[in-house]
């Protein structure tokens, strides 16, 4: 009997967990996603949704527990499976505010008119 590559996950987290401290941001997440599916995280500030694609992106390491990509652990080649993977995550700082901003002001030429 063969194994149909759209019958396995194309993600995979097992106990997935990540703690900061005493404060933990994720705890012993399970979760499949399949070839086609479309997931999404919802939920309150707080309640772990950039923490999680943090992990599975393989920009923040979990505390215990593993990602699996396309079936191959993340931990054990991480950038031959990021390269398969395209990830977005936003970022909701006010870049005016931030000395990045004044960097990039001082690189950039800016209209005064489009600084705000």
């Amino acid at each position: 009997m063969s194994i149909n590559q759209k019958d396995l996950p194309v993600l995979q987290t097992d106990a997935l967990t990540r703690r900061f401290g005493a404060f933990t941001a994720v705890d012993g997440l399970n979760l499949e996603v399949r070839q086609g599916e479309t997931y999404g995280f919802l939920g309150p500030n707080g309640a772990g949704k950039t923490t999680t694609l943090m992990m599975l992106a393989g920009v923040l390491r979990p505390t215990s527990g593993e990602v699996r990509l396309f079936g191959k652990r993340l931990s054990d080649d991480p950038f031959a499976l990021k390269r398969r993977v395209g990830v977005v995550i936003e970022a909701q700082i006010t870049i005016r505010t931030s000395a990045l901003w004044r960097m990039v002001m001082a690189i950039v030429v800016i209209p005064r008119r489009c600084r705000g």
